[in-house]
């Protein structure tokens, strides 16, 4: 067998988590009225593609901290899965950082909660990664954003 190789016999084809955000409590964050398509489309999708599929809709940015860390947690079922995927859509933006030391110029992606309050891209696939999630180390793991800018 090649190293580069994903295996794909585990027990289950993995977990699909999609969290939809289209109704916020905040006035300059508009409600995503597509949002309910792309929540549909992707349940069709994943579940068809024999996932086990975990929706959340409009989620405070606390709360969706909490629920990827709950999937994160999920060791024995993620042990025995070959995929994760996550799905977010919501409002967010880019942040743009420029570091006066090396003027290299960063970006930074927010997610915003329905209460407004933002978490970076990279949080949220840090941790999946093989220190935080170990029982998905070597396996494929998508991420899927769709943003609606403020």
């Amino acid at each position: 067998m090649e190293e580069n190789v994903y295996i794909f016999s585990h027990k289950h084809r993995g977990l699909a988590l999609v969290i939809v955000n289209n109704k916020f409590n905040v006035p300059h964050l508009l409600d995503r009225s597509g949002a309910e398509n792309d929540l549909k489309n992707m349940k069709k999708l994943f579940t068809k593609l024999a996932f086990a599929v975990k929706i959340y809709e409009n989620l405070g940015v606390e709360q969706m901290i909490k629920t990827l860390k709950k999937a994160a947690s999920n060791k024995k079922f993620l042990k025995d899965s070959d995929y994760f995927v996550c799905v977010i859509s919501t409002h967010g933006e880019e942040i743009k950082d420029t570091t006066l030391a090396s003027k290299q110029t960063t970006v930074q992606h927010d997610l915003y909660g329905i209460d407004g309050m933002p978490i970076y891209t990279s949080d949220v696939t840090t941790l999946f990664n093989m220190s935080n999630c170990p029982a998905l180390a070597g396996k494929p793991k998508l991420f899927f954003i769709q943003v609606g800018i403020g």
